[in-house]
């Protein structure tokens, strides 16, 4: 998933999955969030035992999903 916004600061990088360091910021139509979307990546990542990682610079952000290949 990637976007062209302004990208996430690197103090909110450090702690975008830590339930405790939940923060939200208006986006770049001044929309509104709760701060919970990447906590809820995560959680839902980690139960399929996948992984999320972000690159993000001011031109954008990239959040990329690995998903565990498995057998049917």
């Amino acid at each position: 998933v990637q976007d062209h916004g302004a990208g996430i600061k690197k103090d909110v990088l450090d702690h975008i999955f830590d339930e405790k360091h939940r923060s939200s910021r208006p986006g770049t139509r001044g929309e509104t969030g709760t701060g919970l979307g990447m906590l809820q990546v995560k959680a839902f990542m980690e139960y399929y035992k996948g992984d999320v990682k972000i690159d993000t610079s001011d031109s954008g952000t990239r959040i990329l999903l690995y998903f565990k290949k498995t057998r049917i």
